[in-house]
């Protein structure tokens, strides 16, 4: 008895249509059931009008496509249930399987029987189920949609901003701001809003600044977020002097004095030389990886060498990838080794005007959800904000004051528009050189909410 008043319990709660003498009706025309893993109780073609209420255990409802895959849409857990929607309602055969993932006891429940004596239909009280199938086809569709375009990723939020680490292993859908900063004055002197992460941001935005700078007579520091060959080879090509944080290598040598940064190279020859005195050579064929060609370089002398335990576990020694890029990532960790002092100036360059607007305004977040062009007016919003306050508090209230009003004393409303334009960038362009040299990128996350 117990256990009769539990299971009519549970079924009120999962069908919250249902009366009471509903419920016992349900039992009534009910039977427990227990099954091993692996038992089939419905067939994907069959007539099948049962519901399956689990009351311990894990069931799984699939489809087959036409290529044979099993693509599972539901797993009901205890106290859930799941049906062919298409035998109960209409007759038809089942458009799922439904099998046991594990030891279960269900609940069968004689939909048919259920539904010539019940005083409401069974339809309703499977209301929930074809809810299910309505948000199985629901992803079907999205999933289409993704092997259509070829896109990664759909945001059903705002749809051109995507899922992405935000910090350490902390991930949103969100956008991200890449912003250029006068290392004098902390001002921003431009942005561009993106949906992608930091690494491949850097050649553009050193692009963007020798526009706006009109020279190259400058040094950009970057977290190592931004540490890309790829990226480094375009800064190379501007003529921009980087200095980017070095990331921790991910394959270590067993003793690290066998690391591949203590093998030297030899530029002129193509060869490693390694901490015993050995020469890694390559065949000169170029590799292809993701997003970058590489050469390998190994020697024979690896298996019968006395520290190869020391230096690798692959079982015929040591082999080095060289990107084609890792002269210019070599170029850059010397840069790093000889102006320490410049690169531990660039989270106080960053976090001036960050600090000012993440944490003094309170702008954590942006405020639209209709797009990338949406989201950049927002950060752009801020970012004139902050600068206006802060040129104010360089120069005071009433220089600004005073440029801003011969500004407006022009006669010509064309003259107008074209010198204060002119006059406007000269005058930043002279603000933001005038014994300034060095320049940051960095990149926040700003999460539609």
């Amino acid at each position: 008895m117990p256990r009769h008043k539990e299971i009519i319990s549970e079924l009120l709660k999962t069908f919250p249509k249902l009366e009471m003498e509903d419920a016992e009706l349900m039992l009534s025309v009910s039977k427990e059931e227990t099954v091993e893993a692996g038992k089939i109780f419905v067939r994907e073609g069959e007539i099948n009008a049962y519901v399956y209420f689990v009351l311990k255990g894990l069931l799984r409802s699939y489809v087959t496509t036409s290529s044979g895959e099993e693509r599972t849409v539901l797993i009901s857990k205890e106290k859930m249930q799941t049906a062919s929607i298409n035998s109960i309602l209409r007759g038809e055969p089942s458009e799922i399987t439904i099998e046991a993932l594990e030891h279960s006891q269900v609940l069968v429940i004689d939909g048919t029987k259920f539904n010539k004596h019940s005083k409401i239909e069974m339809k309703l009280a499977l209301l929930a189920i074809e809810n299910q199938n309505n948000r199985k086809k629901k992803y079907h569709d999205l999933e289409d949609q993704l092997k259509q375009t070829g896109q990664s990723q759909i945001s059903l939020s705002d749809p051109q901003s995507r899922h992405m680490i935000t910090r350490n292993n902390i991930t949103e859908v969100a956008y991200n701001a890449q912003t250029t900063v006068d290392a004098k004055h902390c001002l921003p002197i431009d942005y561009k809003a993106t949906n992608t992460n930091d690494s491949k941001a850097m050649g553009n935005m050193a692009q963007r600044a020798k526009s706006i700078l009109h020279t190259n007579q400058f040094t950009a520091l970057y977290d190592k977020g931004y540490h890309t060959g790829s990226e480094f080879e375009i800064a190379h090509s501007l003529g921009v002097d980087t200095i980017v944080a070095i990331p921790t290598v991910a394959a270590q040598a067993p003793n690290p004095l066998f690391n591949v940064e203590n093998f030297k190279y030899n530029n002129t020859e193509d060869y490693y030389t390694c901490p015993e005195n050995q020469i890694l050579t390559t065949t000169g064929k170029w590799h292809e990886a993701r997003t970058y060609r590489f050469k390998r370089y190994t020697t024979r002398a690896c298996l019968t060498c006395k520290m190869k335990s020391e230096c690798s576990k692959a079982k015929y020694g040591k082999a080095i990838q060289r990107s084609e890029y890792q002269q210019l990532i070599d170029d850059n960790k010397q840069r790093v080794k000889q102006n320490e002092n410049y690169y531990k100036r660039r989270q106080a360059i960053v976090e001036h005007p960050y600090g000012t607007l993440k944490r003094q305004w309170g702008f954590n977040y942006i405020i639209t959800k209709k797009g990338i062009d949406r989201a950049s007016a927002d950060i752009g919003f801020m970012l004139i904000a902050y600068n206006l306050r802060r040129i104010i508090n360089i120069v005071g209230k009433n220089q600004l004051m005073k440029y801003l009003q011969e500004i407006l004393s022009l006669k010509s409303i064309k003259k107008r528009i074209i010198i204060a334009l002119i006059n406007l960038k000269k005058a930043i362009l002279s603000y933001l050189t005038y014994e300034t040299k060095y320049y940051q990128y960095f990149s926040i996350n700003l999460c539609s909410r």
